[in-house]
């Protein structure tokens, strides 16, 4: 007897022949993923509902964290058991709506990591929803088309293509302009140093990054298989990824989670800013400023409505609230701000605003 059988693609129909160690295989790297992702799940829900501060659980942020991340654990799974469903069937005679559902499952996730990164950037921009306009129509009309690629036989196969190149365009999108508000906020704090401690951009950046990097990652790998290997790295592909998506999104919460708890320990939270300026005289010598602090410091302290309105369109909510720490001597060379107020904290070390997740 044969030991090949027909590969299931996403739309359930046969793709060629390929063995059943592939699918075996298959299933043997989705349970080392899944249960690897048990242990990063509950270590982070612990972290979340346990370790973190009880204000800070209440937090729209962690509740959406925590939210997401659950969702990805119960996807997870679902799609396991029925993965292991259709072993015990036989990957030949299996039916074609388990391969259906499963691959519905798969969207699902997908989306609710292309939602979070929409969110993140919603929360960087400081809750200016315009620019979320783009990423989300985007978001649906992945949606639609993911969805109905899964119903769609032989026509869905191939739709599930522009599923994937959708689902990185938004990933490409958010990511980027995450990076720009970056780099505009470090440019407004030009010529501020920290005692002691440094504003880490390159760590910002890869942060951010390597946050995006695993949904854009599955989608290349996905749409390289479908036109390499359609009968046996793409269906592969579709079964490990759920569990190692939802296990990278729980290693994201971790890291969330425990920046946070290490601020919250933190026995002195404001780090103390020092602006420096290089003299007119002399292009290598440093001055201290004693009777300014930095413009924008000084903007967001303006108790005027019209220059406290333009600074929050410019820089954003989070750095006004930054503002509301500054000591009340203010025109001493020393100002007192929490770093964890920062923007440069939201997408830095898990994207912590103060315990708010992006």
């Amino acid at each position: 007897m044969s030991h090949e059988t027909p590969s299931l693609n996403a739309a359930g129909t046969f793709a060629g022949p390929a063995s059943i160690g592939f699918y075996f295989a298959a299933l043997v790297l989705e349970i080392v993923f899944f249960g690897a992702f048990v242990g990063t799940y509950a270590y982070g829900s612990w972290l979340t509902l346990c370790r973190a501060h009880p204000a800070t659980r209440r937090q729209t942020s962690t509740v959406v964290l925590f939210a997401a991340n659950t969702l990805m654990f119960l996807l997870s799974l679902v799609h396991l058991a029925l993965d292991i469903d259709i072993a015990r069937i036989g990957f030949l005679t299996a039916p074609k709506s388990l391969q259906e559902a499963k691959f519905v499952l798969y969207v699902t996730q997908t989306l609710i990591g292309d939602g979070f990164m929409i969110y993140r950037l919603y929360r960087v921009y400081s809750r200016h929803w315009p620019v979320t306009i783009v990423p989300s129509l985007l978001l649906i009309l992945t949606a639609v088309i993911g969805y109905a690629s899964s119903f769609l036989g032989v026509a869905g196969f191939y739709m599930s293509v522009a599923f994937y190149g959708l689902s990185l365009i938004v990933n490409v999108i958010c990511t980027v302009c995450i990076l720009l508000k970056v780099f505009r906020i470090s440019r407004d704090f030009n010529g501020v140093y920290l005692q002691g401690h440094k504003l880490k951009l390159w760590k910002v950046l890869e942060a951010t990054v390597q946050s995006t990097a695993i949904y854009s990652a599955a989608a290349v790998s996905l749409v390289i298989t479908f036109v390499n290997s359609t009968a046996v790295g793409y269906p592969t592909c579709l079964d490990v990824f759920p569990a190692l998506i939802g296990l990278v999104f729980s290693l994201i919460t971790i890291r969330i989670a425990t920046n946070l708890i290490r601020d919250e320990a933190r026995p002195d939270s404001n780090f103390r800013l020092t602006e420096t300026v290089r003299s007119r005289q002399t292009a290598s010598s440093v001055t201290y400023v004693e009777h300014e602090p930095h413009p924008s410091i000084l903007q967001a302290l303006g108790s005027q409505k019209g220059a406290m309105q333009a600074y929050k369109d410019k820089v954003g909510d989070d750095v006004i609230e930054m503002s509301k720490h500054v000591s009340k001597s203010a025109t001493t060379s020393e100002v007192s701000l929490p770093l964890s107020r920062l923007n440069f904290q939201e997408v830095c070390d898990g994207d912590v605003e103060q315990g708010e997740a992006v």
